[in-house]
């Protein structure tokens, strides 16, 4: 088995450096040359960790033309015969697609009433001597017979229809687990260590009660994701797909994690002003009009204090040691070992069980965290876990320079375990 994985190309994003794009179309740069020459060819499968499409800055369109001028030369170089996609918090519409393709059209294609989104769905791959599958297993899908692709045959394997052959897409969310002789390995994009990503699951079970969400104990994964779930595709193609609304509050994004909210004030104050005539147009000498001032006044300033303190995760260092952060880690943590758990218990990971993952492979934060050069972690009881990242595929332009960390390509051979190689990211990467 030989795997490649990256993560953060952001395709739709004009930051992203493996695409660009003129008058005749997209084109790969030469960072996607230096990708090639790590990667190889003939890969067992090549690994996307999110925020592989960018529908969170610009339209599908954009998106998808520019993701689909990098699968087409992916294709032409024999990368991978197969690819594995894990979404992010910028592609997690892709992951609402798939759920919607398989419970909802094909099932009514069918003649059969539609069924409740799965939420979750891990995906396995076990390379240890001991055990005699060693491709891509998904828990809970049924594999394909025949010839083909075991699981692929969904919306995405036609993007590079017919300007090249049809793709293999596998579609995994929000984990992916590598079994290795030395250990498990744990992929997964890394959004649900944020605030907002994961602000469903985190406050739903206290203010609205644990017993009538049918919580008891830890939050599963399956449980987590469909917390968030409203939330996560709002941020996601809910913004990227609202013009004219997409560049404002794209503007107003990067000021804030630039630390700089004149613009966002401006807004509040314009906010305010609007809810005052909305709520009393026609008394000006109304006390409770003077009360809610101060109420809306006070709510205005609470939220810019607290956009300023909460630690945003782009090339941050101090995002992960954070305490806020760290407690959301360790909740995934666990969820993610009671998932391996489950996998073992329901037959998709083959005896002897697992333990717990060792390392985590994630992206997300733009900054690359090399495999020789993991971080350790202490997560649950003190278990050690190793953190790696895959850095990120944007070059700096303007005021963005803080997201300079480059990209961190990682590697899996069989014999030779687990490396990595970075990639800078220079402003004249195009």
């Amino acid at each position: 088995m030989r795997l490649v994985m990256l993560s953060d190309t952001h395709f739709g994003d004009p930051r992203c450096g493996l695409v660009e794009r003129n008058n005749h179309g997209y084109f790969t740069t030469r960072l996607y040359s230096a990708f090639r020459d790590i990667a190889g060819a003939k890969n067992s499968y090549l690994i996307l960790v999110g925020d592989i499409l960018d529908f969170a800055v610009t339209n599908y369109q954009e998106a998808y033309q520019a993701a689909k001028a990098f699968f087409l030369q992916v294709q032409r170089d024999d990368i991978a015969d197969e690819i594995i996609y894990i979404p992010g918090n910028h592609d997690f519409d892709i992951w609402h697609t798939v759920e919607y393709q398989v419970n909802v059209l094909h099932r009514l294609e069918q003649g059969s009433v539609p069924r409740s989104f799965r939420m979750s769905v891990a995906g396995v791959l076990d390379d240890r001597t001991s055990t005699t599958r060693h491709d891509l297993v998904l828990s809970g899908v049924t594999r394909q017979q025949g010839p083909g692709p075991t699981y692929a045959g969904l919306f995405l394997d036609r993007l590079t229809v017919p300007e090249g052959r049809e793709s293999r897409f596998n579609f995994v969310y929000p984990n992916l687990y590598i079994l290795t002789n030395d250990g498990t390995v744990l992929l997964t994009h890394g959004h649900y260590f944020d605030f907002y990503w994961t602000i469903g699951s985190v406050y739903g079970p206290p203010v609205l009660g644990r017993g009538h969400l049918g919580i008891d104990g830890d939050i599963n994964l399956k449980a987590l994701v469909g917390m968030n779930f409203p939330l996560n595709l709002l941020a996601s193609a809910g913004v990227g797909q609202a013009k004219p609304l997409t560049d404002v509050l794209y503007t107003i994004k990067t000021d804030v994690c630039a630390g700089q909210f004149g613009y966002l004030k401006q807004c509040l104050r314009r906010l305010q002003r609007t809810l005052d005539r909305e709520l009393f147009p026609f008394s000006p000498f109304n006390p409770l009009e003077w009360v809610s001032d101060l109420a809306l006044s006070g709510a205005r300033r609470f939220l810019l204090r607290l956009l300023g303190q909460i630690d945003h995760p782009r090339c941050n260092a101090r995002y992960v040691p954070s305490l806020a952060v760290r407690r959301r880690l360790n909740a995934y943590f666990r969820a993610s070992a009671s998932e391996l758990t489950e996998l073992s218990l329901e037959g998709t990971i083959q005896a002897p069980v697992p333990a717990r993952p060792s390392h985590l492979v994630f992206g997300h934060t733009h900054r690359p965290i090399a495999w020789l050069a993991g971080e350790p972690l202490n997560v649950g009881h003190h278990w050690p876990l190793v953190l790696h990242n895959t850095g990120g595929w944007l070059t700096p332009q303007e005021t963005h320079s803080q997201e300079t960390g480059g990209a961190e390509v990682f590697l899996y051979e069989s014999n030779n375990g687990f490396s990595s190689w970075h990639i800078p990211c220079p402003p004249d990467a195009h």
